[in-house]
């Protein structure tokens, strides 16, 4: 659950996925992509990931982070001389 969690985020580190879990998991809910008591997902794994620290967060996910690099593009340009 909280690699989905985290590649919904977009990838964000183990800081401000702590402290955005709660509203994560609303908007997952709210879109169907975690229903309570189906796909091992229930009121005590929710209670588990709001429980968890960021640094929980970082060393569970230190795995996925390195095989699933979510990338982007940036938008910021660089003045070239």
């Amino acid at each position: 659950m909280l690699q989905k969690v985290w590649a919904a985020s977009g990838g964000q580190c183990g800081r401000y996925l702590a402290a955005s879990m709660a509203l994560q998991l609303d908007v997952l809910e709210r879109h169907g992509e975690l229903v309570p008591d189906q796909d091992r997902y229930s009121a005590g794994v929710r209670a588990e990931l709001l429980a968890m620290s960021s640094a929980t967060i970082d060393r569970y996910l230190r795995g996925a982070k390195a095989r699933d690099q979510i990338t982007g593009k940036s938008t910021l340009q660089t003045a070239v001389n």
